[in-house]
């Protein structure tokens, strides 16, 4: 292998290893990780464009970096899938909350703003 076939298998490696922790962040919830993963995943991304080593690469080389792409294109669907199902849960939830929000406030209406209030509305009335 070429230094710069090297190169591109060795970025290859990294993006494979930061798309199975892409999928650990997002089954953990931990966005913040998430975004930074996404930040060096782009990063490697461009630097695998740039390479020119295509010429370079032996026919056995060119198809197990295509194999190798295929099964991240699947990692990467399925990362995408939890992320939208994630995302719709977190849209009923806030549904859900808002409901419950609104609710809440309308029961302190019927309960009027200050006790104080009430109390002396129903002095000497009984």
């Amino acid at each position: 292998m070429t230094t710069s076939s090297n190169r591109r298998f060795a970025l290859l490696e990294g993006y494979e290893a930061l798309t199975e922790k892409e999928g650990v962040c997002l089954r953990e919830a931990n966005f913040d990780a998430l975004g930074a993963v996404q930040e060096k995943k782009a990063k490697l991304l461009k630097a695998m464009e740039s390479l020119e080593d295509g010429k370079e690469l032996t026919l056995e080389q060119k198809e197990e970096f295509n194999c190798r792409l295929e099964s991240l294109r699947e990692q990467e669907d399925r990362n995408a899938r939890e992320l939208s199902r994630m995302q719709s849960e977190n849209r009923a939830d806030l549904k859900s909350l808002s409901a419950q929000a609104n609710a809440a406030s309308n029961v302190r209406k019927a309960y009027g703003s200050d006790k104080g209030d009430r109390a002396r509305a129903l002095k000497d009335r009984a």
